[in-house]
């Protein structure tokens, strides 16, 4: 699969999926410009890309602002001179019943994981069709169709981006860019790092009576990172649209 030499974006990237996904693609010989809004981690990613095959460059990236999504893009192809496919992984999720959430509550929600992912593909499609086709990979969740309580914004969020990954790939086909859905479920991120322990405890109880988490441990990150690399290294007139991930039995 040819990984080496492409030209990557990948939002989100400064922890869980999205560092691991950067990281994975430098292992294979990609550029990647990694962006998201903690710096700080950023630049542990940046450090431990060091000494690997491809090169990262790392940018502060709210994908909630125009101009910040633009500044990416621009990166990509200044610092290596084309962008050849977008990972749109940065995502935030709102923890709690709908009745003790906020209206802002959602719209950090939708901003962030729809919206977000509208401005980044509107900016990097034309960048991606410049030079010659490319992927766009969307990360989607099993939350999208499974119906996890308190999760409600987040799990809407990530059935919009089924919609828009399916209306999209048949935007750009003949562009020559592939959009696929990756769904994730039981991986060990820090989705939920936000929240406490207590709530996160109360959550998961509800999750498991309602069948929805397995007794099996978490997948790491870097499985997912794997399955985004292999999208991305997919011959050029082959695409696997949709793909789930997640923990063997759960």
């Amino acid at each position: 699969m040819a990984v080496a030499g492409k030209v990557v974006l990948v939002t989100g990237a400064s922890r869980g999926i999205g560092a691991a996904t950067a990281l994975e693609l430098a292992r294979a010989g990609a550029k990647v410009v990694a962006g998201a809004r903690d710096t700080a981690r950023l630049d542990e990613v940046l450090r431990k890309s060091d000494g690997l095959s491809g090169e990262v460059a790392t940018i502060a990236l709210d994908v909630r602002r125009d101009h910040e999504v633009d500044r990416a893009v621009a990166l990509a192809t200044s610092r290596f001179g084309r962008l050849d496919a977008l990972v749109n992984n940065a995502a935030v999720g709102a923890l709690g019943r709908v009745e003790e959430q906020t209206v802002e509550d959602w719209m950090n929600v939708l901003d962030t994981n729809v919206v977000g992912t509208l401005r980044c593909c509107r900016a990097a499609i034309p960048r991606i069709a410049a030079a010659g086709g490319g992927t766009i990979v969307n990360i989607s969740s099993a939350a999208a169709a499974d119906g996890f309580p308190r999760l409600a914004a987040y799990s809407a969020s990530k059935a919009a981006i089924a919609a828009l990954s399916l209306s999209l790939r048949r935007e750009v086909k003949d562009r020559k860019i592939r959009v696929s859905t990756v769904r994730i479920h039981h991986v060990n991120s820090e989705f939920l790092s936000a929240y406490s322990a207590e709530q996160i405890s109360v959550a998961t109880q509800e999750w498991m009576r309602e069948g929805l988490l397995a007794m099996t441990p978490l997948i790491s990150p870097s499985r997912v990172a794997e399955a985004i690399a292999f999208l991305i290294g997919l011959p050029a007139e082959a695409s696997v649209h949709d793909i789930d991930v997640r923990a063997v039995g759960a």
